[in-house]
């Protein structure tokens, strides 16, 4: 799994706005080396794997994906499959036990050992609201096993359909947020909105640089909206999507 980032280093630190798009990148010659650094660079840096084969998995089938979300969901959180007939938990992170969203898969892909690319062994990606934390796990299809979880320390994995809906749905309801737009269409001489529906939306996750801004160790979406003219809004919108609120990108 890759993601389209934005990359940058400031005081020995990562920042980076990651796409919502998951897609499969395959490197070709014409790609400059640097290019590369930064995208493996990125990816290692938010916890996950861009095996050099990965572009020779076929990709899963529906069927595939569908069994390998219901299997990772059905293992309860904390626990491992090592320990799970005797019920052994860790310490859950801050979370919200009544938190909507719950958990959530975000991506699912065929698991690499050795550089050997498997369809029957997969890794799964997910994130759980109500303990604010994420893992990874790795089963098979074939034998129904669960065969590890793996806790992950970064919760800036890539949004899930389900979550941009929840920041789009967050924004819409916002009456002071909608105002804002639409004094900023005034200014620039448009006609302002009168449903955020009229916009088009791009999500990404985001990461700030500030380590006292509360996106730094929380999900949060950054939004960017387009108009019928596909002109940027110079606002960006920034839904925290673990507390609800909205907040705008600083300039």
């Amino acid at each position: 799994m890759t993601d389209r980032h934005q990359s940058a280093r400031q005081n020995g630190m990562a920042v980076a706005i990651v796409d919502c798009v998951i897609s499969v990148t395959t490197p070709t010659a014409s790609r400059p080396p640097l290019v590369l650094k930064l995208l493996f660079n990125a990816v290692l840096w938010l916890g996950l794997s861009l095996p050099a084969s990965f572009a020779a998995a076929a990709p899963l089938s529906s069927d595939q994906l569908a069994k390998a979300q219901q299997m990772a969901e059905a293992l309860p959180w904390f626990v491992t499959p090592s320990s799970a007939d005797t019920a052994r938990t860790d310490t859950p992170g801050t979370g919200n036990p009544k938190h909507p969203l719950a958990q959530q898969t975000l991506a699912i892909e065929p698991h690499v050992t050795k550089g050997f690319v498997s369809s029957d062994r997969v890794r799964v990606y997910q994130f759980d609201y109500h303990t604010a934390s994420a893992r990874v796990v790795t089963l098979s299809l074939v034998t129904e096993a669960i065969e590890n979880s793996t806790p992950i320390p970064s919760v800036h994995l890539p949004l899930n359909a389900q979550e941009i809906q929840a920041a789009i749905d967050a924004l819409a309801q916002s009456s002071d947020a909608l105002e804002q737009l639409r004094n900023d269409q005034i200014r620039r001489g448009l006609t302002p909105l009168t449903t955020l529906a009229e916009l088009s939306v791009k999500a990404s996750i985001y990461v700030p640089i500030d380590k006292t801004d509360t996106c730094f160790d929380e999900r949060c979406a950054l939004l960017s909206l387009f108009d019928n003219r596909n002109t940027v809004f110079a606002l960006e919108p920034v839904i925290n999507l673990q507390r609800g609120t909205q907040g705008w990108l600083a300039r």
